[in-house]
Formats: structure tokens, C-alpha cells, sequence
């Protein structure tokens, strides 16, 4: 735990320091907000420049939290708000029985000493930081794992058409021969576009009250919070299972010229849904094979997926590890039924050399294997979905549109709600975006 004296110390230190450097008051808000930030980068969280909370992405534009020296379980409420405001004023302050007394005697108070709301907005600051992190740190739970397959791409649009430029057919061969005085061939835009859906805003709060920095109520925030990073995080996982295991009423997922499909076809207008139960390395050929068959739809030219990404449901990890990733692989000829083989052969595994990278195989969470046995997801029996698999390159296949991630906000109370609710402030995250199939040739669904 990070003790009381320590809090103290920390910001008596930056308001004194900050004080030195200038004019009392304004000194004492800067030291403040000095305080402020490094309470924040001490639990792996961020300020802006106008002190509000903001969260980091990383190349990918997903929000992550920065590596802390302390956790939000190891600092009390009650202690940060009397390493602030000192042990008197919270006791009368926030005491249950009292009214948040914004009257004349606190009015004059701060005229006389004007850092007491300095305090204030010092408090509700930092209680931000420990709910952001924790909020940070449960929507990042390594169970989600859906926003690690796709790609991500901010856009300020919600629901737009793609305009893609005009493919070459294998007609009219643009780049061709060109006899002297003929006209160079022309690649432009054609009527070629897809459809986005639109995105969709996720949004929770925590409310802080009296009674929790009174009665130091810091596990019970912490909880709040963590439930809704969670929730939040949930509903973005189960978004992406949809998508990417097939569920059905997600067509507009992917319009293309105005024409809707389901990602997963049996036959035309390509064939990416296979009866194609796990077995052995010949499983993941058969599969391998019928992507080597992918055209393009306006060209009818091949087109090349790096299939290397495999996903299976959790009954099947260890069975599929042990078959693809196994050192040596014993191949033999059983030359009548109830006999060993005659003839065999042994080798090393060759299901990574065929000279196009690393196999990767990526067990599905429970989530996903509880979004297909759903009645609003694949509606699967148990047996059945457990001999779900899937193969493709997902990144290039499927898109997190989003308009913002994950971001926090906090608002002191009026002082109406702080007397009628009791509320110190409130403290939440939304994120906006959805899902969407960029192109659904570069994915496959396996079942029995």
C-alpha cells in the first residue's frame, strides 16, 4: 500500500517546490497539478495538457495502459484525500451527516484561503487516475483477444462507401506490349465500393461518493471500475467474435457494389465455408488448398492469401498442437486391416517449412465458444461447435472501425447533486466503432 505519509509527503513537496517559483496561488496550482501527473504515471495513466485524463494508443490505435510502480488496489481513498486535504477537512467535509457545505462559511474560508478548492479539483483528479487504471487495466484482460486478430482504422465517418480504384482484368490487359505511337493503357477509378456499417457508441460510468472516501470505500471503486472496463471490453470482444466466427444478420458486415453476403459461402461466389472437421497436417492442406482457388471478384485474377493464422475452439487446442507442432511425424503403410504399418517413415514436422512462414495457432476464449453455442450467435450444439476452426489472414479480412477508442472523462458535481445524491464526482469511458469485413476471401470457417 502506498501509505498516507508517503501521498503527503509527495504533494506538500511539489505545492512547496512550485511555490518558491512563483506567486503563491498560482505556484500552489501548478504544484497541484504537478502532484496530479505524477500520481497519474504512478499508476500507468496520463493527464493532457488541459488535465484531463487521457489514455495512450500504440501503433496499432488500441489504448494500453504504461507500465506503473503501483497498482490502484494500493491506494486508499481516504488516505489520498487526507494527503490533500489534511484529516479535518475530510472528516467535516465528507462526512455522511453534512451537506457538502458550500455556504458563506466555506465561501469565506475560501477567500481567506483560496487552495481549498485548489484541493478539491487536486482530489477529484486523482481519484480519475485510479479509476482509469483500473478501468485500463480490466479492459485489457488478456481473455480479450479479438482486437489483436483484425486490423483497426479511425475514421471520423459513421457508415460511409468505400471507392476502390478500377481493377485491371485480365482483358484488357493495361500493361501490355506498346507499339510506337500507341496510347499508354489507363488505370482509373471505377464504380467499385463497399459499404461500412455504422459505428456504435459504448459508454459507462462510475459514480464516487461521500461515503466512499468517508468510509474509505476503495475496493468497492475499484470493483465498479474494473466492471466497467470489463463490460466495455466485453462488448467489443463479442463484436468481433460475431464477425469473424460468421454469425448470421451481420450481412451488412459486408456490402460490396451494394450487394449484401454473408462472410462464409458453401460455393459462389467464392467458397470460404468447408466441411473440413480437424484431423491431422492434411486438415490444414485441404484448407491451405482451397485458398490457393481464391480470385479476385472484378478481375477473376488469383489472389494470394497468407493464411497463416488458425483459430480452434478450447476443446481442441491441445489436439491440434500436438498434430501440427509435434517434433518428428511418422508416416506408414498399413498394408491389411488390425496389422502395424509394413513400411514407414519418420521426419521432422514439416507443417512450417512450406516456405511461406510461421504457422500460428491462436486458442479461442471461452467467449467465443459461448457466442456459437448461442441462440443469438452460431446456435451450435456443443459437440458441433467444438470442431469449429478457422484459417485465413484476419487482419486483412476483417476491420475495428473506430471513431475513438477507449476514453476517459470525468465531472465534479453540482453542487445540487453533491447534496441531493451525495456524489463527489463521476468518473467514466466510452469508446466508439464497429465491425467490418473488408474482404471475406481472406478468411475460412471449418467444421464438421
Amino acid at each position: 500500500m502506498i501509505s498516507r505519509r508517503k501521498l503527503r509527503q509527495l504533494f506538500e513537496a511539489r505545492t512547496s517546490e512550485a511555490m518558491t517559483n512563483g506567486t503563491d496561488l498560482a505556484g500552489y496550482r501548478q504544484g497541484c497539478v504537478q502532484f496530479v501527473r505524477e500520481f497519474h504515471e504512478t499508476l500507468g495513466v496520463a493527464l493532457d495538457e488541459s488535465c484531463r485524463p487521457t489514455v495512450p494508443v500504440n501503433e496499432r490505435g488500441l489504448p494500453y495502459k504504461t507500465e506503473g510502480s503501483a497498482r490502484a488496489s494500493e491506494v486508499s481513498i481516504r488516505a489520498l484525500a487526507e494527503a490533500i486535504h489534511g484529516r479535518d477537512f475530510v472528516e467535516e467535509y465528507y462526512h455522511p451527516s453534512g451537506g457538502f457545505d458550500f455556504g458563506d462559511r466555506h465561501l469565506l474560508e475560501a477567500a481567506i484561503d483560496p487552495t481549498a478548492f485548489l484541493n478539491i479539483s487536486a482530489f477529484n483528479l486523482s481519484v480519475a487516475g485510479l479509476v482509469n487504471a483500473q478501468i485500463m487495466e480490466r479492459f485489457n484482460a488478456p481473455e480479450y483477444i479479438g482486437r489483436n486478430l483484425v486490423s483497426v482504422k479511425p475514421t471520423n465517418q459513421n457508415g460511409h462507401k468505400r471507392i476502390a480504384p478500377a481493377r485491371i482484368s485480365p482483358v484488357s490487359k493495361a500493361a501490355k506490349g506498346r507499339l510506337p505511337g500507341e496510347t499508354h493503357g489507363e488505370v482509373g477509378f471505377g464504380e467499385m465500393y463497399q459499404s461500412t456499417p455504422e459505428t456504435i457508441e459504448q459508454a459507462l460510468k462510475v459514480p464516487v461518493t461521500r461515503e466512499a472516501v468517508y468510509f474509505d470505500l476503495t475496493a468497492q471503486v475499484n470493483e465498479t471500475a474494473g466492471e466497467v472496463g470489463d463490460e466495455l471490453a466485453y462488448g467489443q470482444e463479442k463484436d468481433i467474435a460475431d464477425t469473424v466466427l460468421g454469425v448470421t444478420g451481420l450481412a451488412s458486415r459486408y456490402n460490396f457494389n451494394g450487394t449484401t453476403y454473408e462472410t462464409y459461402q458453401a460455393t459462389s461466389p467464392w467458397a470460404n465455408d468447408l466441411s473440413n472437421a480437424f484431423v491431422d497436417v492434411t486438415s490444414v492442406d485441404t484448407a491451405r488448398q482451397q485458398f490457393v482457388g481464391m480470385t479476385d471478384p472484378a478481375t477473376g485474377r488469383e489472389i494470394q492469401v497468407n493464411a497463416l493464422d488458425l483459430l480452434c475452439m478450447p476443446a481442441k487446442e491441445l489436439v491440434m498442437r500436438n498434430q501440427l507442432f509435434g517434433p518428428n511425424v511418422q508416416i506408414g503403410t498399413q498394408q491389411s486391416a488390425g496389422n502395424f504399418p509394413t513400411y514407414y517413415t519418420m521426419s521432422a514436422n514439416q507443417i512450417n517449412a512450406v516456405g511461406r512462414g510461421t504457422y500460428r495457432l491462436i486458442p479461442l476464449t471461452a467467449i467465443w465458444y459461448n457466442r456459437a453455442l448461442a441462440a443469438d450467435g452460431l446456435a451450435l450444439s456443443a459437440a458441433n461447435a467444438q470442431k469449429y476452426w478457422y484459417s485465413g489472414d484476419f487482419a486483412r479480412a476483417f476491420e475495428w472501425q473506430e471513431n475513438w477508442p477507449l476514453t476517459p472523462w470525468n465531472a465534479s458535481a453540482d453542487e445540487l447533486t453533491m447534496k441531493d445524491r451525495g456524489l463527489v464526482a463521476v468518473f467514466g469511458a466510452n469508446y466508439r466503432g464497429t465491425m467490418f469485413v473488408k474482404e471475406a476471401r481472406y478468411t475460412q470457417r471449418n467444421k464438421n
